[in-house]
């Protein structure tokens, strides 16, 4: 059974939420694909310094439909390849706050890294700090936005003079 986990979640390649996976369910293959995911991050602790970058995109997949959090082998794979996985989750962060009912409740990957990835807040608060004045969102949306640049090594007067910025150039924003 193991082996067989752990061969699977390379031959399976889940939908992220962009991509039309259904919010709020996980399919049985791709719980297949977590569960060798984890016996492969607990039999090796080594294991992501051996994946490729193909299956460091796959893997990151399986972690984005993870529905309570990401699963705990998440930082180990960031920290082997912290461009990969942070392109595909700002991707997804992306592509939920286009969408136009952009809500907490929408908002899944965002919402995980706000409360669950302090590891990733540095490599994905400039992209954000860049979408404060976009298309506007509602206030839920913006707090986690908010956590994520407040808590990553952006200082506070580069924050306030973007925002600033916006503020004057295109007036204020609904929240």
């Amino acid at each position: 059974f193991r082996d067989g986990m752990m061969r699977f979640w390379r031959s399976y390649r889940p939908l992220t939420f962009s991509e039309g996976a259904v919010r709020g369910t996980t399919p049985k293959y791709v719980i297949y694909g977590l569960m060798g995911l984890a016996l492969e991050a607990m039999d090796n602790p080594d294991w992501p310094n051996h994946l490729s970058t193909p299956e460091i995109e796959l893997a990151t997949s399986y972690a984005i439909n993870e529905l309570n959090g990401f699963p705990s082998w998440l930082p180990a794979l960031c920290k082997r390849n912290r461009d990969v996985v942070a392109k595909i989750l700002l991707d997804e962060i992306d592509a939920e706050l286009e969408r136009g009912d952009a809500t907490s409740e929408n908002c899944h990957v965002l919402n995980t890294v706000s409360w669950h990835a302090e590891w990733l807040w540095n490599d994905i608060a400039v992209n954000l700090l860049n979408r404060i004045g976009k298309p506007p969102f509602n206030t839920s949306v913006f707090q986690n936005i908010l956590t994520i640049i407040q808590g990553s090594s952006i200082e506070d007067g580069v924050i306030a003079n973007h925002i600033s910025s916006i503020l004057r150039n295109e007036g204020s924003h609904s929240i």
